[in-house]
């Protein structure tokens, strides 16, 4: 569509010239489209505005990006447009729908220069309004969808940088133009260093991020469920819990959901319901890394070791260098009176990286196989790199030693 507007550029002859070279690309752009279509089974005419309905969701959600645009600040990447339009949002749809198509046939037939930087604007802007048209959520303003609307400052920004010189071009005699453009530029530079200061102060982490989304949108899944994910990390379980229920009640198939909200069980010593969640997000994506061990380590809390040697297990295949699953897996082989399964894979483990508790770990169970000479080994490396927060496990090297 870029290269199609940059031949309104030229004249006529050398436009038609330009236009009959890309009628191959948008061949292989219906192609392409086609075959996604036949892929993903949906319909090509759903990337489209289709019926009064998505006039108004589209002319709302239009409206919202050039208020951004023009007003960026405070900017969230979360809006929820509503699921039905009312009124005035249908009216307001179907006006900057007409004014848009009003803009275009203005540019065609006076200005085909400027085609290509309205084109430029808008396609950007339509690109990100896409899933507006086609998810159940309705929701827009994605990261993604804000790297479009970025994208679509650079003609603009060409356009205004060529109306201030042709300004200052024609009010000024050539004397002034040097002063009046190095204090244009540097009044730039300073707005420019305003905004950016104040972006930063905004959304200096995640949590100012996101209570600025959960302001603007409090009932929008995603929000919810990373908001919660910040309560976990402020250790803050109970409010982390409620922000996942009610995400739950919203979305139930929202990634990293029930694995999160399985960890928060776990830490209030809810464990019963942290193995369903955790189950349940094994079900949701069997091949995520983590939560095998994760539910592994809950079952193991719950003395269920069986089923805990199963996942770890399980976790190993999906991430052979797990440090932490090996670690634990030998201990509940250990605990299982299987000290030679325990050996092997502390000893695969130790490969990977030597840490103390490894070192630990094989001298005790050396110990147990009757290995005295490769106990002692273990346990003598294990108190020349163990601290003191090993204190415990240090007096129980230096008595096997001492009695061995």
């Amino acid at each position: 569509a870029i290269v199609t507007l940059e031949a309104f550029r030229h004249t006529r002859k050398e436009g038609i010239s330009r236009l009959k070279a890309s009628s191959p690309l948008w061949l292989v752009t219906f192609v392409y489209l086609w075959l996604r279509s036949r892929i993903v089974s949906t319909d090509i005419g759903e990337l489209l505005p289709d019926g009064l309905q998505n006039i108004g969701q589209f002319g709302t959600g239009l409206i919202w990006y050039l208020k951004h645009f023009l007003l960026p600040y405070p900017l969230t990447s979360v809006h929820m447009l509503p699921l039905e339009a009312s009124a005035w949002q249908l009216i307001l749809g179907l006006s900057v729908t007409v004014s848009l198509l009003l803009a275009i046939v203005w540019c065609v037939l006076c200005r085909p220069g400027a085609l290509f930087f309205l084109g430029w604007f808008f396609l950007p802007l339509l690109i990100a309004l896409i899933p507006t048209l086609t998810s159940l959520d309705f929701v827009t303003g994605t990261p993604l969808a804000e790297r479009y609307m970025y994208i679509s400052l650079v003609p603009w920004c060409t356009l205004c940088v060529l109306l201030i010189e042709h300004l200052i071009v024609a009010r000024f005699a050539p004397e002034k133009r040097l002063r009046i453009g190095v204090a244009t530029v540097l009044s730039a530079c300073l707005v420019a260093g305003s905004m950016s200061y104040s972006y930063g102060h905004a959304f200096r982490n995640d949590e100012s991020f996101f209570q600025r989304a959960y302001a603007h949108a409090p009932e929008n899944p995603h929000v919810l469920m990373w908001s919660g994910i910040i309560k976990k990390r402020q250790n803050q379980p109970l409010q982390a819990l409620e922000l996942f229920d009610k995400t739950m009640a919203i979305n139930p198939e929202m990634p990293f959901l029930y694995v999160n909200r399985g960890l928060v069980l776990a830490q209030l010593g809810r464990l019963t319901e942290a193995v369903d969640s955790l189950l349940l997000a094994i079900q949701q994506n069997p091949q995520q890394s983590g939560v095998n061990f994760e539910l592994a380590r809950v079952l193991q809390d719950l003395g269920q070791i069986d089923a805990a040697i199963e996942h770890y297990r399980k976790e190993l295949e999906l991430t052979p260098d797990h440090l932490a699953a090996m670690g634990d897996l030998g201990l509940c082989l250990y605990m299982k009176n299987n000290p030679t399964a325990a050996v092997d894979i502390w000893e695969r483990a130790l490969t990977i990286n030597d840490v103390p508790y490894l070192r630990f770990n094989l001298g005790m169970a050396y110990r147990e196989l009757g290995r005295m000479d490769l106990s002692a080994i273990h346990l003598q490396r294990f108190l020349h790199t163990a601290n003191e927060g090993y204190a415990e496990q240090r007096r129980l090297a230096r008595q096997w030693l001492d009695t061995d």
